[in-house]
């Protein structure tokens, strides 16, 4: 038995959440729709020989508001930083680690 499934199946759930919180976060003002709309996550999980992940967050293939996402997310030199990404990815990570601590044959 190989953990990359279980473990990917986890983080396609977990990439899910990320995403969830994100766009329930995502700051509001004109761009928030562009920006809303580019956040996704992956369906599958990327599995390598080192493991499996799933990514979540803007996604400039799925909208063009991913461009707009970095500068609420980091600022610029007329706005302060409104994050919206590292926060929900903060906010996920502990619930992934701890998912995939539960997992049997770990």
């Amino acid at each position: 038995v190989t953990i990359a499934p279980k473990a990917g199946a986890v983080a396609v759930t977990f990439a899910g959440k990320a995403a969830e919180r994100m766009r329930n976060t995502v700051p509001t003002g004109p761009p928030r729709l562009h920006v809303l709309n580019s956040i996704t996550s992956d369906q599958a999980p990327t599995v390598t020989p080192a493991g499996a992940y799933a990514d979540a967050g803007p996604d400039p293939a799925a909208d063009e508001g991913a461009f707009v996402a970095r500068f609420l997310e980091h600022g610029t030199v007329k706005m302060s930083p409104r994050p919206f990404v590292g926060p929900a990815g903060d906010a996920t990570l502990p619930e992934c680690v701890k998912a995939v601590r539960e997992l049997p044959d770990l």
